[in-house]
């Protein structure tokens, strides 16, 4: 079996930490380190990047019950998964309930925003075209 590591491009090593070379594990349930994140105490909103490609970001965000994220879009597609607590989001004229373990897939520039309907956890996955970065 081929490594991994020999067919990943320079580019892309450099947007890696260098603990990602081959595989990565991470606990996502671990919402503690954002209590102590600037954001999160002053807008409700915390970012965590967890793996950066030119083609393809996985983000755990953290959102306070009642916060929101206005509407916005991505150049690629991207994934919704919620972790912990429940969002809603708005997309494409149509509400989706997203509870704890619920998955929400759309697609290229769908605009759509993001509400916590409690303390919430979510991973955000982008898979960007040609990678572009994303918006």
């Amino acid at each position: 079996m081929p490594n991994l590591q020999q067919q990943t491009s320079t580019s892309d090593q450099a947007q890696m930490p260098p603990h990602q070379s081959e595989s990565l594990f991470i606990d996502v349930t671990d919402s503690a380190a954002f209590q102590q994140d600037e954001d999160w105490r002053t807008k409700g909103i915390a970012r965590k990047p967890l793996v950066r490609y030119p083609d393809f970001h996985i983000t755990l965000m953290a959102i306070k019950g009642g916060a929101r994220i206005e509407e916005h879009h991505n150049p690629g597609r991207i994934s919704v998964h919620t972790v912990k607590g429940h969002i809603r989001m708005h997309a494409a004229g149509q509400t989706f309930d997203l509870p704890q373990g619920r998955v929400l897939v759309l697609d290229r520039r769908v605009r759509h925003d993001v509400e916590a309907l409690e303390d919430s956890v979510f991973l955000l996955t982008a898979v960007l075209p040609g990678g572009q970065p994303s918006s």
